[in-house]
């Protein structure tokens, strides 16, 4: 397309220009300071949710913020900043406002935002215990949801063996047993679902005693109270159940898609490789899939990886080294059974003179697959990336009516795809100014679906 005005290009419409910044409290300059976004979610209306911590506060994350912006990219100045609840009786697992994750979901009727968080406690014997935390909050003001959890917050207690009280972690100790993560990039964060009033959650759990064991776990939850659900393991009498998969102990977790009747996909990396799981609605390995193997091995490893389902197809889009510049992107196509899609082929994705990936990916309503990531070039020996997005026919071709060719053009100023949300209204980018124009600048940038 020779002009800069039709699917892929910038939707000037959007925000101011096609960009709308976050931003941060006053008395926070809103031209120079945006929220230090952890985790965001898109509603059905077009609406973006935030949640995430003032310049100020990034280092201590003491005061937790939500905030939005409207379907035009308009900052939703009625509602403003919402400060965390934190009400609750506690005591409170170390890191419990940290939430890098969160979706919106209809609960009972009633639009909510749930959050995940990655918690820490220790007991009497100095054991630690990396666990999660689930909250739900009303859609239209960020209050904590009436009658769920300790004001807003739920606490699946971890499995241990030992008696006693737990009690939050030293954060001396848990800054020394894992590293602090934020939540746009995906890897290791929880993974959030609802199905039928009951959510559902995966996450690394981990405990230290004698030796360290690091696991991961599917649990579920009353989505309207919060409390512990049965309906895993092989009688369907746990709400926490331990899932099996491939060098579970170096597992990190990477995408999750979950299907309509329970049952879920989990897309893991370990040292040895990338995996593809199905599991059943119990968390159970789903051993029909994939020609009675139960996972997909994908060939080679990857750095970056997303996943995307329809009704149709499981796409897998993974990114290599950056360097030396020049790597492709590499999409594997399978059917929902885990065999070797025929009726599809994706082409490695590439762009000349640069390395891709493309790691945020999802399905719209016609079925064409929309891919998010960056692509990265030398500049004055140093490596910079810009936000690169592409959209394939449903056939696999690059759809030639998007952006050039297939490709949306890069921006300078658009330096990292660190998230994608997708409707029939338009393709939304969370990303950021590049890091030599300091101070940290998020922003959502829309582009014309």
């Amino acid at each position: 397309m020779s002009n800069n005005d039709g699917p892929g290009f910038i939707d000037r419409n959007y925000g101011k220009e096609g960009v709308a910044a976050i931003p941060a409290q006053k008395p926070c300059n809103p031209d120079v300071d945006t929220l230090r976004v952890f985790p965001a979610a898109c509603a059905p209306d077009g609406s973006m949710a935030f949640y995430g911590y003032n310049p100020q506060d990034d280092v201590d994350r003491a005061h937790g913020l939500f905030t939005r912006l409207k379907a035009g990219g308009q900052w939703d100045s009625d509602t403003g900043h919402v400060p965390v609840s934190t009400g609750q009786s506690g005591p409170l697992p170390t890191r419990v406002y940290d939430f890098t994750s969160m979706i919106h979901a209809q609960v009972n009727g009633e639009a909510s935002y749930l959050t995940a968080s990655r918690v820490w406690y220790e007991d009497d014997s100095k054991n630690l215990y990396l666990h999660v935390a689930i909250g739900r909050y009303q859609a239209k003001d960020f209050k904590p949801a009436v009658g769920f959890g300790d004001d807003g917050i739920a606490l699946p207690e971890p499995p241990r063996s030992t008696r006693g009280d737990l009690k939050p972690a030293g954060l001396d100790r848990v800054t020394s047993k894992e590293r602090e993560l934020n939540a746009v990039g995906y890897v290791d964060t929880p993974k959030l679902g609802v199905i039928n009033d009951t959510i559902r959650v995966i996450f690394g759990g981990y405990r230290s005693s004698d030796t360290t064991i690091r696991n991961t776990w599917c649990a579920l939850l009353d989505a309207k109270t919060g409390k512990p659900v049965s309906g895993l393991g092989p009688e369907g009498q746990d709400s926490q159940y331990r899932l099996s998969l491939i060098d579970d102990e170096s597992t990190a977790l990477y995408q999750a898609e979950f299907l309509s009747d329970g049952r879920f996909l989990l897309l893991s990396s370990t040292e040895s490789g990338m995996y593809v799981h199905r599991f059943l609605a119990n968390a159970l390995p789903d051993e029909t899939f994939a020609n009675g193997k139960g996972y997909i091995e994908l060939p080679g490893s990857g750095i970056k990886a997303g996943m995307a389902v329809n009704n149709e197809r499981i796409v897998i889009s993974r990114g290599g080294k950056i360097t030396p510049i020049g790597q492709s992107a590499e999409l594997y196509c399978y059917t929902l059974d885990g065999e070797v899609d025929n009726d599809c082929s994706y082409p490695s994705l590439s762009v000349e003179g640069y390395s891709l990936t493309l790691d945020r990916l999802s399905f719209d309503s016609q079925g064409r697959l929309v891919l998010a990531g960056q692509i990265y070039y030398l500049e004055e020996s140093r490596i910079r990336s810009k936000v690169q997005v592409v959209r394939l026919l449903n056939t696999g071709e690059l759809d030639g009516t998007f952006g050039n060719d297939g490709y949306s053009p890069g921006d300078d100023y658009q330096v990292a795809s660190n998230g994608l949300y997708l409707d029939d209204q338009g393709i939304r980018i969370l990303t950021l100014k590049p890091a030599n124009l300091p101070p940290v600048y998020e922003y959502m940038v829309k582009f014309k679906s």
